[in-house]
């Protein structure tokens, strides 16, 4: 049993499900994730491969509403994922622009792995100073 205080952990053990293909199970661990900004990107994605395209929408909609410019680097995320490069940077430009922590992420995120070999994504890497 994962320890109910630790920050995102359930998120993270989803994200892993999720990458393994294993869309119900990472589905049920991201129900028991304590903070939501950090599950909805995956939740989404979990629906759309399922099909399942209203719940989808209805979680990315939450996404959008409940956490507005603080989600903006988890909205790019599902965006990327989608297939929405050109949404996706911009959300990662605004999300820049704020000062998002989430950029850390950038080298090592998979869920913006659609992005790599974008000229935008790339320099948007080389202003962090990753390179």
């Amino acid at each position: 049993m994962l320890n109910p205080k630790l920050g995102v952990a359930h998120a993270i053990v989803g994200d892993s499900l999720l990458a393994k293909g294993r869309f119900k199970e990472a589905l049920a661990e991201y129900a028991l994730e304590g903070r939501q900004q950090f599950a909805l990107p995956g939740i989404v994605v979990a629906h759309r491969a399922l099909k399942d395209e209203t719940a989808a929408a209805a979680a990315f909609a939450k996404l959008v509403a409940d956490f507005g410019q603080t989600g903006l680097y988890q909205q790019a995320q599902v965006l990327a994922k989608r297939g929405d490069a050109q949404g996706a940077q911009a959300r990662l430009s605004q999300a820049r622009a704020l000062g998002d922590a989430g950029l850390l992420l950038l080298p090592t995120d998979p869920f913006l792995d659609s992005l790599r070999n974008e000229p935008a994504f790339r320099g948007l890497m080389n202003a962090i100073g990753f390179s």
